[in-house]
């Protein structure tokens, strides 16, 4: 075993124990600074003539602790255990685990993914990917990983996906360098430089070069494919290959158009080296006596003739490139390379192409010394420095906003020269707060959760959007979309925070990639060549034939044959898949499943059956009614293995979910565009409660509601079951006389209807 495949190992095993292990938060005393914050939230209301809200009762806290810290509403029997519990500092106890807990780390993901845009967009070949840098984020905040370092590793990732779960920050953006430099800015500085990538800023004092210096420091990162030494061997060798073809074409090209003898010297390939490390056009015309405009039209009909000429390298490139298609966004390698202004570039300040180097917009300058070491690095060291005037004020508003619901600044994200926050001193003493506590967001957090102002009675009036929030209360809120789908999935799987059904298919999904890696680039370089060599006289046929069909294809397609089409697709399909599956048994030598990367599927083992057949069988039946009675249990059984293969936490989930699923009709951002979730009311919500399975799912004698209503004895014991699972209060005289004549009236559907009434209240979805 190699080196490099002990170390690859390590680093997954790694991830397993970290994915598996419970860190314990070193909470750093905030008791000062929470005070603070409470006598600054105090004057603003005094300054304004307001009143702060009454405080919230146990019962009201332990719901809405759950779910700001964790995501979810508690269990019922972790809010019996809190309110049973008669400490003074109960609250603040309950705040630090919470903070420690799986559940937090599955809350906090699904903020940091919406910000960052996690997906699986990057399609089958990228499905690690989004893997790894999912696990990273989330390791990163189970061991609380202070946020100024996660930011710069995310800025300056490069790298494997298997060794570095942060190149996918780069992976998202591919090929789009000047969006990503304007995404960082906006999602760690808080300024929205869009708008000066075409032209100076209208708004700010941004201008276009000033976009471009910024833009130069990420612009030499290249994400994509992975490439090792028998990979850049074959590039660089191909490249030698095509470029003395072309030189040699082109010359005996000119020579033929222009009729001079003896115009092509030599063919040997030390001279055509030689000549090509020359200017080439201006070597043809000298030679040719050519005319810029008469060399740009010999040029023309040179490139068209070599397209016209089938070379080798042409499909050994498509080789190469179905070769290595599992690893299409394996890798980032960053390289200094200065942005260039545009071609279009309109004033008078540069000119177009011109270069720019690396420059920050605001705050300390770069020194040339920190440049020498990397850009990128610089560019990270600058960024997350306590000095940048913004950085630290946007991770503070943004955690004040996440808890308290409205930012001290808003947008979080569009910060200016002229904005002020609501409450100037609190946001200073926030910003130093941030600073001194190095970072640490789980004891930032924790500071504002044990305030006197989180802890009051919600603000559900309106909040004008241009006008300053002064914060009577924290203001209400609907749950996201994640935390009604994790709320319901607490009512229904045990031990929600811990049950992980994705994440060893995940882990191996991304060793695969590392075995598939070491599988092409630990061959030796003669060895390489045989493979290569192997795969190019099996290809050779495979690919002309896809050639063929694409070609009638397209020919059906024009013609609107649409049957014909359909056929010569799945031709086409069934020969690219062919071909795949034997590059996978030739070129992935030793990869786990050996090397059948694309052979056939096996079928899924069916789901062990989860449902209780110890269920007691009622006495008294006849032969007829026990055999419907087990045909009964046993559809129960189908249903419940059914529903509960996609019972887990949203972030389990495949992010976005896809369109129609209850995740993205209640609001889940698309991962388009940056914190782009919604928790707007719409028509389609209604029908999703009214006709999906989640009534089916918490009444099912399997679920967690479902097993704690098969011990209750009568309808009142029932309804005041429902109640503390799903309101975590018990109900009022009022309510639980309403619910009893629906017992009675409507026997046989009246728990259902009673649960899908509260699920519908604004009691359950508000997070109070």
């Amino acid at each position: 075993m190699t080196k490099t495949r002990i170390c690859s190992i390590s680093i997954v095993l790694l991830t397993v124990i970290a994915l598996t292990t419970t860190v314990s938060a070193d909470f750093k005393d905030t008791t000062a600074r929470t005070k603070q914050i409470d006598q600054l939230v105090n004057q603003g209301l005094r300054q304004n003539d307001l009143q702060p809200n009454g405080p919230i009762s146990d019962q009201q806290f332990v719901r809405r602790i759950y779910l700001a810290a964790s995501g979810r509403i508690p269990t019922a029997e972790e809010a019996r255990e809190f309110l049973a519990d008669g400490a003074t500092d109960k609250r603040d106890a309950l705040i630090d685990k919470l903070l420690e807990s799986e559940g937090y780390v599955s809350h906090f993901y699904n903020y940091w993914a919406d910000i960052l845009r996690i997906n699986q967009k990057l399609g089958r070949s990228g499905r690690s990917n989004e893997y790894a840098y999912k696990n990273w984020v989330k390791n990163s905040l189970r061991e609380n990983k202070p946020y100024d370092q996660m930011v710069r590793e995310l800025v300056t990732a490069e790298g494997h996906v298997w060794e570095n779960g942060a190149t996918g920050y780069y992976q998202r953006d591919r090929g789009m360098p000047l969006d990503n430099m304007a995404n960082t800015v906006r999602i760690f500085l808080g300024t929205r430089l869009e708008c000066a990538q075409c032209h100076d800023h209208p708004f700010d004092s941004w201008s276009q070069t000033d976009f471009f210096h910024m833009a130069s420091f990420t612009y030499g990162v290249k994400s994509g494919g992975a490439y090792g030494p028998n990979r850049s061997l074959f590039s660089k060798s191909k490249g030698k290959r095509s470029k003395q073809e072309y030189l040699e074409r082109m010359l005996k090209l000119a020579e033929e158009t222009t009729g001079i003898e003896g115009f092509y010297p030599s063919s040997s390939e030390r001279q055509i080296e030689k000549l090509f490390a020359s200017d080439n056009r201006k070597l043809v015309q000298r030679r040719a006596g050519l005319t810029e405009e008469k060399y740009r039209e010999l040029n023309t009909k040179v490139m068209a003739a070599i397209k016209k000429i089938p070379t080798r390298d042409r499909s050994l490139s498509k080789l190469i490139g179905d070769i290595y298609d599992p690893l299409q966004y394996a890798s980032v390698n960053i390289r200094d390379r200065d942005a260039k202004l545009p071609h279009d570039y309109q004033y008078d300040d540069a000119k177009p192409h011109q270069e720019m180097a690396p420059k920050s917009m605001f705050g300390g300058k770069i020194s040339a010394a920190d440049l020498d070491a990397g850009y990128l690095p610089a560019y990270a060291k600058w960024m997350t420095s306590k000095d940048n005037p913004r950085f630290t004020k946007l991770i503070a508003n943004r955690m004040w906003q996440q808890v308290f619901g409205v930012g001290q600044i808003e947008p979080v994200d569009q910060i200016t020269e002229y904005t002020k926050a609501a409450n100037p001193a609190l946001m200073e003493h926030l910003e130093q707060s941030m600073k001194d506590l190095d970072f640490d967001l789980k004891s930032f957090l924790a500071m504002l959760f044990k305030t006197k102002a989180w802890q009051r009675q919600p603000f559900a009036g309106e909040i004008a959007p241009a006008k300053p929030f002064h914060f009577p209360g924290p203001a209400l809120q609907r749950m996201s979309a994640e935390q009604i789908w994790d709320s319901i999935i607490t009512l229904v799987t045990p031990d929600p925070d811990h049950h992980h059904p994705n994440r060893d298919s995940e882990l191996a999904a991304i060793d695969k990639d590392r075995q598939i890696y070491d599988a092409l680039e630990n061959r030796s370089p003669e060895d390489f060549r045989s493979m290569v060599t192997m795969l190019s006289e099996k290809s050779k046929d495979s690919y002309a034939q896809q050639s063929e069909i694409r070609q009638k294809f397209l020919a059906a397609r024009q013609a609107e044959d649409e049957e014909l089409a359909r056929k010569l697709s799945t031709q086409l399909k069934s020969a690219t898949k062919e071909m795949k599956r034997t590059i996978s048994q030739v070129a992935y030598r030793g990869v786990e499943g050996g090397g059948m990367m694309y052979a056939a599927k096996k079928k899924r083992p069916k789901a062990p059956r989860r449902f209780n057949f110890q269920v007691e069988r009622p006495k008294g039946m006849s032969r007829e009614e026990t055999r419907d009675w087990l045909r009964n249990q046993k559809a129960k059984a189908g249903q419940w293995n059914r529903m509960v293969n996609s019972m887990m936490r949203a972030s389990e989930l495949p992010t976005p979910a896809p369109r129609g699923h209850f995740l993205r009709e209640f609001g889940q951002s698309d991962r388009e565009l940056i914190q782009n979730a919604n928790d707007g009311a719409s028509v389609p919500q209604a029908l999703n409660l009214m006709n999906s399975s989640i009534g089916a799912m918490l009444v099912h004698p399997q679920s967690v509601l479902g097993q704690a209503l098969a011990k209750c004895s009568n309808p009142k014991e029932e309804i005041q079951s429902i109640y503390e699972h799903m309101l975590t209060r018990e109900p009022t005289p009022p309510e639980t006389s309403r619910l009893l004549r629906e017992y009675q009236s409507n026997p046989d559907h009246a728990r259902s209807n009673t649960i899908w009434a509260l699920l519908n209240t604004q009691q359950f979805i508000f997070a109070e």
